[in-house]
């Protein structure tokens, strides 16, 4: 998947702000509204990459120790 440069910087954009979000609650309400602009399949496939994503970074810091 090609993201072009414009589409990109918005996503930085979105990513810095969201982790300025210090209450929970309120990253919880940011994060359902924008997960519910996925189908069911793509819900899936984010999912999943999390997933995988999180075995591959335990996997790095067994690696580092």
């Amino acid at each position: 998947m090609m993201i072009d440069k414009k589409t990109l910087i918005k996503i930085n954009a979105i990513d810095v702000n969201y982790r300025d979000i210090e209450d929970f609650d309120l990253q919880f309400d940011v994060m359902k509204y924008i997960l519910s602009c996925l189908s069911d399949k793509q819900l899936d496939a984010a999912k999943k990459l999390i997933e995988v994503t999180k075995v591959f970074e335990k996997n790095k810091k067994k690696e580092e120790k």
